[in-house]
């Protein structure tokens, strides 16, 4: 709920990008800035569709977040996390500009990668 409500209340800490074709939406991913540290945020909910993953929609969806994001002047850094085996993710968000911070070492670790903007 706290997405919905920012958004009609219009504040700008945090945002979805959504991605359509023939008007449905195939793919969406969202970003809140830190309420305890302004300088960044982090890109949360990255959804695309099975039918459009492998087409450039996911990078497409990620630099819209970034360049958005940039409109903060504030934001420095973007964070994100991936879990642990999901290698088709990984690979998107180091295409994207994303490093990873961590090395998982089993499935009960996520991946926190990050990106400065």
């Amino acid at each position: 709920m706290g997405f919905e409500k920012d958004i009609e209340q219009g504040l700008n800490h945090k945002f979805v990008i959504g991605a359509f074709h023939n008007s449905n939406l195939i793919g969406i991913c969202a970003f809140f800035q830190y309420p305890d540290n302004p300088k960044s945020g982090e890109l949360v909910q990255m959804y695309v569709q099975n039918n459009y993953q492998g087409q450039g929609m996911g990078l497409q969806l990620i630099n819209e977040l970034l360049a958005e994001a940039k409109k903060t002047p504030t934001i420095e850094t973007v964070f994100l996390e991936v879990r642990y085996g999901i290698d088709n993710a990984l690979h998107l968000y180091k295409k994207a500009g994303f490093s990873p911070i961590n090395q998982p070492k089993s499935e009960d670790e996520d991946y926190k990668m990050s990106i400065s903007i």
